[in-house]
């Protein structure tokens, strides 16, 4: 069991290396090594959620998971092997039946009592969104009822972690997870006696305040979009950072959007509409936002293009060996994931998972085939690395083609309508004396 769990962990740990553009997590030093440990966090992207925080912690984990799993016993099966409990919502269950956790809340406690590891996700449902609903007092009950078994010397700790994501059901995207601070229960001895329900909705108040701290908050989607708007124009402003410094400064953005939408809504309308119109505008042209920003100008256009091209010629053979070997792997999860659910919140993390198992076992097929057909020695060793690296460099080489286009349409519009160029520079510039003027946010 352990050894399995291990080595699927660390499947995990490579695959999310690879999903996100970038994967950082800030405060890893706070992580108890041991339990009795029960971990809280956001839910904004389903099954992705939980195979992140537990590919964080070196103990192996359980998990507090939806009734729902639990209806194909073979998947019940499984879940339960893995340490999973079910809770039953109204949703999970038949019309006419009752709901009752309490068996499953006393296996979350015995768990917890043999130095167990506990995930529990207090908002209840999934939602993709930038925002932290409303904590269910569950996992408060559990941890307080736990210590009360214990004469509260359980030594039982509650860990929030923050997990915010760039584009939660997209590929190749940015996750940051920051760690709180371990609250020891214990704290809610006096409370408890007192009022035990006020000690779960205070331990539970202490939970949110941390999370709400290392989180991206907003208020709705069209705060959401107005965020990964400037965030586009804004990114030249800290193009270093990264992982707990970037995530402060898109808390600081979000805060700045939403403070400017409560005292001005009529600028922060017109400014939305700026916007959409001026991505519209740069979309429609194939123009990259990076091709106004100081770093890309300080470079002639028709260099660029020519060392593009060049480089592109040379590496299309890595390329097209990439694309050959890689594409069933690539493809294959992007087509099946929107058949196996319709919700696009599972889409990302069922791609992952198929992914995770798909490539080693299709590299492995390649390689067989490659040893029936003949292939030995160094030669069947080099072909078996070689493989991920070319199909790791075939998906970054797509991402070059596309700057590439970009560049063609930027020197075919400088050619053709040059004033159109001033006039977009114009623009942007009118743009950002706007975000500077409505939220305060100087971008440059």
């Amino acid at each position: 069991m352990i050894v399995l769990y291990v080595i699927l962990r660390v499947m995990v740990q490579v695959t999310l290396r690879i999903f996100y553009k970038e994967f950082t997590v800030h405060g890893r030093e706070r992580m108890p090594h041991k339990g009795p440990l029960l971990v809280v966090g956001n839910h904004p992207n389903t099954l992705m959620d939980p195979l992140i925080v537990a590919s964080l912690l070196r103990q192996q984990v359980g998990f507090m998971g939806n009734g729902s799993l639990f209806r194909n016993k073979w998947l019940a099966a499984l879940l339960r092997y893995f340490h999973v409990i079910p809770v039953y919502r109204k949703q999970d269950i038949r019309p006419g039946e009752n709901i009752d956790n309490q068996d499953n809340f006393e296996h979350a406690r015995v768990y917890l009592g043999q130095g167990g590891t506990l995930l529990i996700f207090p908002e209840g449902t999934s939602y993709a969104e930038k925002k932290l609903r409303e904590l269910r007092t569950g996992s408060a009950r559990i941890a307080l009822s736990f210590e009360a078994l214990h004469n509260f010397e359980g030594n039982l700790l509650v860990l929030p972690i923050a997990l915010n994501y760039s584009a939660s059901t997209r590929f190749r995207t940015r996750m940051r997870a920051d760690v709180g601070t371990p609250i020891p229960v214990a704290k809610f001895r006096e409370l408890y006696a007192q009022d035990p329900a006020a000690a779960a909705y205070a331990l539970m108040d202490e939970v949110r305040e941390q999370l709400e701290e290392r989180m991206v908050i907003l208020e709705d989607k069209d705060q959401e979009r107005m965020f990964s708007q400037i965030l586009r124009m804004y990114r030249e402003a800290f193009p270093a950072k990264r992982g707990k410094e970037a995530l402060d400064a898109e808390m600081a953005l979000a805060t700045q959007i939403r403070t400017g939408k409560a005292a001005n809504p009529e600028g922060v309308a017109h400014l939305q509409e700026r916007l959409d119109r001026w991505f519209e505008l740069i979309d429609r042209l194939q123009i990259e936002e990076g091709f106004f920003r100081a770093q890309f100008l300080k470079w002639n256009p028709w260099l660029l293009w020519v060392m593009h091209l060049v480089f592109l010629l040379l590496t299309s053979p890595i390329y097209l060996f990439g694309l050959l070997t890689s594409w069933v792997p690539y493809w294959f999860p992007g087509w099946i994931a929107p058949k196996i659910s319709d919700e696009i919140e599972y889409h990302a993390p069922t791609m992952m998972v198929i992914g995770m198992f798909l490539f080693p076992i299709w590299y492995g097929c390649i390689v067989l085939t490659a040893w029936l057909l003949g292939l030995a020695g160094w030669w069947m060793l080099g072909l078996a690395v070689l493989l991920p690296f070319a199909g790791a460099f075939a998906l970054w080489y797509q991402s070059q083609m596309e700057r590439f286009e970009g560049i063609s349409s930027l020197l075919l519009l400088r050619s053709r309508r040059k004033h159109l160029i001033d006039q977009l520079d114009e623009q942007r510039e009118a743009l950002l004396s706007e975000i500077a003027s409505v939220l305060g946010i100087a971008v440059s």
